[in-house]
């Protein structure tokens, strides 16, 4: 069953709730472990920042967190898209071979 087409959402929109533990949804923990190496933040600070981001709602995403860590939105958005490609690899490799094939 393939579930790019959520991941794909999940990773533009990270509507994952706090706390879900579900196929569903995306593994939180590479986003816990990038900011904290890459900005020092806590696991409980990052929820707070995934969680204002969902809910500026779908294409505001990464300006709501660039404004939140007053970081460019570039830079957020690559940090988010890497630790949601991270947190889900076989859904991010079927993303890659699908790419590749128009290459």
């Amino acid at each position: 069953d393939f579930k790019s087409e959520a991941f794909l959402g999940n990773v533009f929109s990270l509507s994952v709730p706090s706390g879900v533990k579900s196929e569903r949804y995306i593994n939180r923990q590479p986003f816990y472990e990038r900011f904290y190496r890459e900005l020092q933040m806590s696991e409980a600070e990052v929820d707070e920042m995934l969680d204002s981001a969902s809910r500026a709602g779908k294409h505001n995403e990464f300006y709501e967190t660039a404004t939140m860590l007053n970081l460019d939105t570039t830079v957020v958005a690559s940090y988010l898209i890497k630790s949601a490609f991270e947190s889900a690899p076989e859904e991010s490799q079927k993303i890659v071979d699908f790419v590749r094939g128009f290459l």
